[in-house]
């Protein structure tokens, strides 16, 4: 008895869990979208894109509820006219109520299953601070505008956009960056990915470029309307690669 009750309670728990966190792990314009945009707001733009392993993990914990719910529905012998398949909240909302006899009929099974779900939500909801480092902006198409996603580089992982999950080598990014062509001066933020996309291995960092710049290595080329600075990304991509800055003409 005392462990079919420890199992209802953890079953409960991770029911709890998904009801928290299902909505939340979509990303936030999709959010404000579904649940009847910010006050006074009258944007028309388009939702962010979902990435499909967003939509994979919403679509297995759906999947789970509604095969636990039909368990319930059929051995119980009940009827329950409200709930729908694709009703997530509501077949989590109905489970929470048979907790208890699921755990005594199914027992880990179904624990682990709800367990696996209510862990990848909470993941997705509340996602770790971003590490790595910024690449730039992807442009992989969706529909018809490029994604436009934050692609991230993070030390042991493929580099990856974080709106719509592409990930792919440095030299791959680099390909299919290719065709945005910069302007000769650029701020910190621009000349890491160029940086990046020319050398094929140096990943630099905001710190990295203040610290060259402090010590006399590369030189600052003004400012832009905003206030950032500015490097001529050709003269501080030749210093990356060689150790030299590039005299005049040389670049």
């Amino acid at each position: 008895m005392t462990d079919a009750y420890d199992l209802g309670a953890k079953i409960r728990d991770s029911l709890y869990v998904v009801i928290d966190h299902y909505a939340a792990a979509l990303p936030l314009g999709v959010k404000a979208i579904q649940g009847g945009g910010m006050p006074g707001s009258a944007s028309k733009e388009a939702p962010p894109p979902v990435p499909v392993h967003v939509l994979d993990v919403r679509a297995m914990c759906c999947s789970r509820l509604a095969g636990w719910a039909e368990v319930v529905l059929s051995k119980r012998q009940l009827q329950h006219s409200s709930l729908q398949r694709g009703d997530a909240l509501g077949l989590a909302r109905f489970l929470v109520n048979h907790a208890e006899w699921l755990a005594g009929e199914s027992g880990q099974i179904v624990a682990d299953e709800l367990g696996d779900s209510a862990r990848e939500l909470r993941a997705l909801a509340l996602p770790d601070p971003p590490t790595g480092v910024v690449i730039g902006k992807c442009p992989i198409l969706v529909d018809v505008d490029p994604c436009a996603g934050t692609v991230r580089a993070t030390p042991g992982e493929p580099i990856r956009c974080q709106r719509c999950g592409t990930t792919g080598a440095l030299d791959w990014w680099q390909a299919v960056m290719h065709d945005a062509v910069a302007p000769a001066l650029v701020t910190a933020g621009e000349l890491i990915s160029i940086v990046a996309m020319a050398t094929g291995t140096q990943i630099l960092t905001h710190e990295q470029i203040r610290q060259w710049a402090a010590r006399g290595k590369i030189q600052r080329a003004g400012k832009d309307l905003k206030g950032r600075t500015l490097y001529d990304h050709v003269k501080v991509t030749e210093f990356a690669k060689t150790g030299q800055w590039p005299t005049e003409g040389a670049a």
